[in-house]
């Protein structure tokens, strides 16, 4: 009795942990969820306030069923040369609902920096901004101006928005 009881008990932890180890492996595996494609991208100076605006605005679509109607989030970096430092990192407030497709707006803003030239990379994660579910968009941008590259990139075991090397 004992035996079945702890059978059981496994199997029940089992059936509890599959869809989060079926979620994370297919991550994982670079089988993205959700597809980014760049919308648009702007650095530009803030109209009242101190300092300059990124903002990134990317189309996206679910690729796995499984993601549509769940709560996740964004994350944008902000890197500056020439070592390509990291020196803003800004996710949503509160995420947001995946559907079929949409769009989704980060802006960050950057104060005490006078660096005319940045890269932000923007990437879909889970709701607990750990597990990336989109691939990264990277965006060079000039003070003023909109985008001038967008590039796409996949990266071994890469943190959220890493800048690919």
């Amino acid at each position: 009795m004992r035996s079945v009881v702890m059978v059981v008990a496994i199997l029940a932890v089992l059936s509890l942990s599959l869809p989060l180890w079926h979620y994370t492996a297919a991550f994982a595996s670079r089988e993205w969820g959700i597809s980014l494609t760049l919308n648009s991208a702007q650095f530009i100076p803030l109209s009242s306030g101190e300092g300059n605006q990124v903002k990134v605005t990317v189309n996206y679509t679910a690729l796995n069923s499984t993601l549509l109607g769940q709560s996740i989030n964004a994350v944008i970096k902000v890197y500056v040369p020439p070592n390509a430092t990291a020196i803003k990192s800004t996710s949503l407030a509160n995420g947001f609902i995946v559907n079929s497709s949409g769009i989704q707006e980060l802006k960050t803003t950057i104060i005490y920096n006078q660096t005319r030239n940045v890269t932000a990379v923007v990437q879909f994660t889970d709701a607990t901004k750990t597990i990336p579910v989109s691939n990264p968009i990277q965006a060079r941008l000039n003070l003023t101006q909109g985008d001038e590259t967008t590039i796409t990139t996949e990266i071994e075991k890469p943190e959220i928005a890493d800048l690919p090397p």
